[in-house]
Formats: C-alpha cells, sequence, structure tokens
C-alpha cells in the first residue's frame, strides 16, 4: 500500500505565475479525508454467457466515476478481476488506464475468467474493482466498491492447451508435482501451431516438466532423454526433468515450448531500468535486486526529469540474443515479451520501483 499523503500544498495557483505568495492563506491544502474514491456504474446486472462464435464483441463495458484527490490532475485507474469468494488475494490486472470506461471483448473476458479459475460451461460469479492513484510513490490509492458478474465461459476449439509442472509454484498457491495444480501456460501460437509460454520461479536444483491435460501425466508427458538438458523434449512416461535453472541458479525464468518440434527454450530475467532518467543512461541497465522469496524485482533510486523502460537484457544466453526481447513500456496491459511499448515519461524523484511478473506474463508496476 503506498504511503499516506497527509496534505499536498500547491503554491500559487493562480494563472498569474509571476506574482509571489509567501502567506499561509495563498496555499491549497488538500485533506485525505475528502478524496473521493472511484464508484462503479452498473450497467447490466444480467447474467454473461460467453460463446466463441462471439469472441470479438465486446462482453461488458466497465464504467465507473472519475476519483476526486482535490486537485486537478488526471488519476490512473487499475482494473481487476477476481474469482468471487478470493477476496481479491491474487487479481488478474486488466487495464491500466486514465480513462473511466474499459470494453473487454468475449475472448479476453473468456481467457481471463478460465485463468481464474472458472470451468467452461458452468456459472459462475467474477468480482470487479477500479483502485485509483495519481502515479506517485507517496501517493493514496482509492479502491472502489467490488461488484459481481455472473459469467457462464467456454472451452476454445481451436486452442490448445500445456501444463507446467515442477519448480517453485508453491508461490503461486500450488501444489508443485500435483498433475491437477500444474500451471497453464500461455498459448501463443498461430491457430496451427503448438507453442505455448510461461515464468516459473525455480531453483538451480529444481525440475520442471509439460503435460497436455490437467489430471494426469499420461498419454503426454513430456520431459527430457534420459535427462540430457539439450533442449529437446521426449513425451515418454519415462522422461526426466528439465532443470531450466541448472546453469544459471535461482530465479524467474521465462520458458518457451514447441510441441510440434518438441523442444524448449528458457532465459533467466535479469531486469532493470534504463534510460536518460535512469543513473546509467541509456548506455547500460540499471539492475533491479531479485526477492526470491516475493518473486519482486526492486530498488530504491534516484530518477532524473526524463524517459525510462524496464529490460532484461541477456547475460551470454544463446537462445535469445536479442537485447531488447525482453522489455516493459508504458502499455496497456504491461507486457514483458517482445513488447512495443512506449517509454515512461517520468519527473526527477527518489522513488522505490517495484517489478512483478506472474506465471502468464501479467506485470504489476510500482514506484512511477
Amino acid at each position: 500500500m503506498k504511503k499516506l499523503i497527509k496534505y499536498i500544498s500547491l503554491a500559487c495557483a493562480s494563472v498569474f505565475a509571476l506574482s509571489s505568495c509567501n502567506d499561509d492563506e495563498d496555499l491549497l491544502k488538500v485533506n485525505p479525508s475528502t478524496f473521493i474514491a472511484p464508484k462503479i456504474e452498473i450497467t447490466n446486472s444480467d447474467p454473461i454467457i460467453l460463446s466463441e462464435e462471439n469472441a470479438t464483441e465486446t462482453a461488458i463495458s466497465f464504467k465507473w466515476s472519475a476519483a476526486d484527490y482535490g486537485i486537478a490532475t488526471v488519476p490512473k485507474y487499475e482494473l481487476q478481476l477476481d474469482k468471487k469468494g478470493n477476496n481479491f488475494k491474487e487479481p488478474k490486472s486488466i487495464a491500466t488506464i486514465s480513462e473511466t470506461v474499459y470494453n473487454i471483448t468475449v475472448k479476453e473476458l473468456n481467457n481471463v475468467a478460465t485463468t481464474l479459475g472458472l470451468i467452461p460451461g458452468t456459472a459462475e460469479d467474477l468480482e470487479y474493482r477500479v483502485i485509483s492513484s495519481i502515479g506517485t510513490h507517496e501517493s493514496e490509492v482509492l479502491i472502489s466498491d467490488v461488484v459481481s458478474i455472473n459469467v457462464t465461459t467456454y472451452k476454445p476449439k481451436g486452442d490448445p492447451v500445456l501444463y507446467l509442472v515442477g519448480g517453485v509454484q508453491s508461490y503461486y498457491g500450488k501444489n508443485n508435482w500435483n498433475a491437477g495444480d500444474g500451471l497453464k501456460m500461455r498459448y501463443i501460437g498461430d491457430g496451427t501451431t503448438k507453442v505455448f509460454e510461461a515464468y516459473v520461479k525455480v531453483g538451480q536444483n529444481d525440475g520442471i516438466k509439460f503435460i497436455g491435460q490437467t489430471t494426469d501425466f499420461n498419454p503426454d508427458n513430456y520431459g527430457t532423454s534420459n535427462g540430457a538438458q539439450n533442449g529437446q523434449l521426449e513425451n515418454s512416461g519415462s522422461s526426466g526433468d528439465v532443470k531450466i535453472a541448472e546453469t544459471e541458479g535461482d530465479g524467474l525464468y521465462y520458458v518457451q515450448v514447441d510441441i510440434d518440434k518438441l523442444t524448449y527454450k528458457y532465459v533467466k530475467m535479469n531486469w532493470g531500468i534504463i534510460g536518460d532518467a535512469t543513473p546509467n543512461g541509456w548506455d547500460n541497465e540499471t539492475a533491479l535486486n531479485y526477492n526470491f522469496t516475493d518473486n519482486v524485482f526492486e530498488l530504491t533510486t534516484n530518477l532524473k526529469s526524463g524517459e525510462l523502460k524496464f529490460r532484461s537484457k541477456n547475460s551470454g544466453n544463446k537462445i535469445y540474443n536479442e537485447d531488447w526481447k525482453f522489455n516493459i513500456g508504458d502499455s496497456s496491459p504491461y507486457t514483458a515479451y517482445d513488447s512495443g511499448g512506449p517509454n515512461f515519461k517520468v519527473s526527477s524523484k527518489e522513488t522505490t520501483i517495484k517489478v512483478k511478473i506472474n506465471y502468464d506474463g501479467i506485470t504489476e508496476l510500482e514506484g512511477l
């Protein structure tokens, strides 16, 4: 939770910028007790039945009133979804925007709801809320009321599935080697290819494998042949574990699997900030420190007025040798792999920056 602003004083809030003001009565004082949180505007309370035939249509238009911080500034809003009963312990961040309306398509809502655990073909409740902030690390966040929607999801006909088991999945509330708790990898194929990706936290001695179903390790059980760590997979009940952290040690890793070619790729995440607003400019990253337990990259530093991006530059990794393959820009939603988002524009300040990348690639940022 960001620190509470006790008082914000705006000196000389007059159109006569050249006149001086030294008296207390010339200061505009804003009291957080008068702040007004965004309020959800309910436009439709009917159950939502999603279908693949209408995948590109708008499923629901989320709307809310503007937050009021008592000053002339446009807040940022984060729209969050979670399964009812989870109390937003691990919500899905759908969008971070400055507008007060967000339209989500049938396919997008179906993907989010499925990731949150809704069973296809079953009517279940989701909850959503909006969190506002004014963009500084000291600003108070304001949280809207919580609204429920009843959603019936569908199982996509065309998208194949693959689950990752093993690693340190306990961080995500999963049992490492229980087939029923495998992490569903994100499908990134083109409809004809079976390519998947995921981020997983692993220790140096941890192994992972890939399975094609949630209930059992058969018939699709992808691992290494005789334990060889060479980027090749075999589909066999006797296959060995994949140990992606064996060389580079504990950390958060990006994993990509091509089932058609029976291959896997991986790279360790080494996030930093880069740009003319950062200590090392555009020449080199200022590294963020990785907290393995909390799976968070963070750094307290002084920023200059200018621009920056987040980048995880490869250090000797021969699989991904493009410096900008992994970067995070000021986009909505945030993405980390092959991102083309614009630079963040920042002002001079001391700040604590935090970056969290979940297993499906959704990125949470603080401190800008």
